[in-house]
């Protein structure tokens, strides 16, 4: 019996113990300090899901029923590579029997764990802390997140097994207190769901950041049902449709038999009544819109007149079908929609100061010269022409303090007296949008060693930025204080050694340039013109602009402002034989990099490496696109959107030093998507240019770099699959062929060997007798694939050192007929 009992309470205690271990895991991010009454709660990103390529919000809630509390909450957060940690601030003042909210917004690192928050009086004393609880990162380009915004919110898990192109997703349970007030803080979110929610209790910031949001891809869908009034109401101006009361019916035919899966749960349904302002329907009961969706910018907003709630779509196997139908269209993470991606080439940009620049070969030559001409022969003559030799111990001495003074003199000067915030930035907007998204590398020079406080406005996060290798601050000691949130956003007590340079990396959301226009694709006589008009309705100089269609640039030139610009651009032809990939790329680049690739036609110069203008307009696009070699990845322009690129010395932030003086200097890249409209009607013996095909690597055997410009082939092999585009995908091919160029013209460089792939046989076939340029394939029915898709296969057998191949790509000619 005592055995028994005995058992029993290690049985207890151990239970006991598992239950105190388990609790303190699932309880919420809540601390409490019974001493001094303070209370603290902390929500980390979208209900702990968080993605770190974009910043992360914070939201705080602190309640106080002790003393009063003068002071700021804290994040610190660890950074890899043996960083000091980030802190990020704001204020909080929290009197007695008090409750707040206030929100910060952090960079979380990839393997981010946890948050830990700390409260501190306005002298640095701890008053309190709190813990998040575990968090979830998810990838930009891999994983969609919802946002739910409902009573019931729980009832949209079932979202979770609906990614749409990603490959997977997660659903955050949201408030509508959970929506930040700054824009750039929702770029994690893909897809946020407003379900019988009041929307006008939407602050005006939290509506602005909205409508920035959309414009930069995101998409919104507002439901109706009974409850439609609070939902929709406040957000007419957005909404597809005129939204004018609800009904009840029995059934709805249109939608089950679209789907083609009955419904579950039998009539009648509560139905929010509307009409098509603009915009499509995606599901529809006769006239009676049940799905609409209008484009707003990038992004999408649908208004779904049913409650998924309530049946018909409660459980219905059929709901899938609609919210894939929306999950489908979310946008691609645009393709400068992260900002730098390359850190070494963006810190290299932003330190090249032309104001700084050292002295050419030829003038330090010169300098030399006349140093060793004055003091050698010069110095001779005028001593033995004086019939003075002696004092030449004293000439020569006083010469070299001479010439030591004008070096020093002359490098204080090239170093500069001032100091300068030196801005780069990046605009990314679409035609008609009011507002782009910005990013704004920031380097801050100074003659001397000396601590600043970096100042910039209250919508915009920054913090420090690092190279991939090679850390621009010192990991001794922190080379700044804190990133302080306020009514400004101040980077306080950043150190700048004499010389040096410190940059940081700021986003926000700024005014769009205003331009309108419109790009056509067209075929005029039988070869692809691309129509461009463009009106620059701002009061800046567009400079250099060119415009950007697939993975090729076209120049346009300077636009002036309030100037309407008109040109039509032949896309170009295939390369005929011997010709060089520069026809169409720049070489050394490929599917990722298409403006590092076109960099002579959208900076205006070859001569860009020693232009100390140029120079960092140059990195920058570098700095924009990925430097991960060897990947699968493509790098390509949305095929509905021609890019304008232009530049200006316009400003995008408003940074300065609070009461220091400084000089600035400032560049903005300007992305501007204009919408693509392809009328490819009818044309004879259309040839496709190499920049409307898209292309990927498909397979390889030891290549660095599997690209079909510049590639390298040294014992190995590589594969590539080319699909025209959509347009072009239904022509009828009536000649094929393949250009095969080299890199550097060599007489003697042998060929690889080139396989095409046989669709009928599911097998690569030899191409014999393959030679340097353009190459013909005359009974060519079986390597041509479902919509147009060609493959091509590269393989080195026979060279001793390898071999350079300038560019490989299939060239298609044939009829579209109307």
């Amino acid at each position: 019996m005592v055995k028994a009992n005995a058992s029993k309470i290690r049985f207890l205690l151990l239970f006991s113990l598992f239950f105190a271990i388990f609790g303190t895991l699932i309880a919420p991010a809540t601390a409490q300090d019974e001493e001094n009454g303070i209370t603290l709660d902390i929500t980390v990103g979208f209900d702990s899901h968080y993605k770190s390529e974009y910043w992360t919000p914070v939201q705080v809630t602190a309640a106080n029923n002790g003393p009063a509390v003068e002071g700021y909450v804290q994040i610190r957060v660890p950074q890899g590579g043996g960083l000091e940690p980030s802190v990020y601030r704001t204020p909080l003042s929290l009197p007695t029997q008090s409750n707040k909210r206030v929100t910060l917004y952090i960079k979380l690192e990839t393997g981010a764990g946890n948050v830990n928050l700390t409260l501190h009086q306005a002298d640095g004393t701890l008053v309190a802390e709190a813990s998040s609880g575990s968090l979830s990162r998810l990838g930009a380009s891999s994983d969609l997140l919802y946002g739910v915004v409902s009573p019931d919110a729980a009832e949209f898990a079932f979202l979770e097994r609906i990614p749409g192109s990603r490959s997977d997703a997660a659903v955050a349970l949201l408030t509508l207190d959970d929506l930040p007030e700054t824009a750039v803080a929702w770029s994690a979110l893909d897809v946020l769901i407003f379900n019988d929610t009041d929307s006008s209790q939407l602050t005006t910031l939290q509506r602005t950041a909205l409508e920035v949001w959309l414009k930069n891809g995101g998409q919104l869908i507002v439901t109706g049902g009974a409850n439609w009034q609070k939902t929709a109401v406040s957000l007419t101006d957005l909404l597809p449709v005129t939204v004018d009361g609800s009904q009840s019916v029995d059934d709805l035919p249109g939608l089950r038999e679209r789907i083609g899966i009955a419904f579950r749960d039998p009539g009648p349904y509560v139905v929010a009544t509307s009409s098509l302002r603009s915009g499509e329907l995606i599901f529809h009961q006769d006239e009676l819109p049940l799905l609409a969706r209008q484009s707003f910018g990038r992004g999408s907003i649908y208004f779904l007149a049913l409650d998924p709630r309530l049946a018909p779509l409660l459980d219905w196997d059929g709901s899938d079908a609609i919210w894939a139908a929306i999950a489908s269209r979310v946008p691609t993470v645009s393709n400068w929609g992260l900002g730098p991606q390359n850190s070494y080439a963006a810190t290299e940009a932003i330190s090249s100061l032309p104001t700084l620049a050292l002295p050419s070969i030829l003038q330090l030559v010169g300098f030399l010269l006349v140093y060793t001409v004055v003091a050698g022969p010069l110095n001779y003559w005028i001593l033995k022409r004086r019939n003075q030799l002696e004092k030449a111990w004293l000439t020569i001495p006083v010469l070299v303090i001479i010439f030591s003074a004008i070096t020093y003199f002359t490098g204080f000067q090239l170093r500069g007296n001032d100091t300068i915030i030196n801005q780069i930035s990046v605009a990314y907007s679409q035609t008609g949008a009011g507002q782009a998204n910005v990013y704004s590398l920031l380097g801050l020079y100074s003659p001397q060693r000396k601590t600043y406080d970096l100042v910039l406005p209250q919508n915009s996060l920054a913090r420090p930025y690092s190279q991939d290798f090679g850390a621009p601050f010192s990991t001794d000691e922190a080379n700044l204080g804190a990133i302080t949130y306020g009514n400004e956003t101040t980077i306080s007590d950043v150190r700048v050694d004499i010389g040096d340079i410190s940059v940081f990396l700021a986003e926000s959301a700024a005014p769009a340039v205003d331009v309108t226009g419109s790009a056509t694709l067209t075929v005029e006589d039988n070869n692809l013109i691309l129509a461009l008009d463009v009106l620059n309705n701002s009061d800046l100089t567009l400079e250099t602009a060119s415009i950007l269609v697939g993975n090729r640039a076209l120049s346009v030139g300077d636009i002036a402002p309030s100037e309407r610009t008109t040109v039509s651009l032949p896309m170009g032809t295939t390369a005929s034989a011997g010709s060089s990939s520069a026809t169409f790329f720049s070489s050394g680049y490929g599917p990722n990099a298409p403006l590092s690739a076109n960099a002579e036609t959208i900076l205006g110069s070859f001569d860009y490496y020693n232009d100390r203008v140029l120079y960092p307009r140059w990195q920058l696009l570098q700095a924009l696109e990925s430097n991960n070699f060897g990947g699968t990845t493509t790098f390509a322009v949305p095929q509905e959107t021609a890019v304008l690129i232009a530049w200006s010395n316009e400003s995008q932030i408003n940074a300065t030093l609070g009461d220091d003086s400084f000089n600035s200097e400032s560049t903005t890249l300007y992305l501007i998507e204009i919408p693509l409209t392809q009328s490819l009607v009818s044309g004879r013996n259309i040839t496709i240019p190499i920049s409307l095909l898209n292309w990927e690597p498909i397979g390889n055997n030891n290549v660095y770099n599997p690209t079909i410009q510049d590639l390298y082939l040294n014992g190995g092999w590589v594969e590539f699959s080319y699909t025209p585009w959509p347009e072009l995908q239904g022509m009828d091919v009536t000649r094929l062929g393949f250009s095969l160029t080299q890199q550097y013209e060599d007489p003697s460089q042998l060929t690889p060997d080139v396989s095409i792939w046989d669709f009928e046989e599911s097998t690569w076939q030899t191409i014999e007798n393959t030679s340097w340029g353009r190459n013909n394939i005359q009974e060519f029915a079986p390597y041509i694939g479902p919509n147009n898709e060609v493959r091509l296969r590269l393989q080195d057998n026979s060279s001793q050192f390898g071999l350079g191949i300038g560019e490989i790509y299939p060239i298609l000619t044939g009829n579209l007929d109307e």
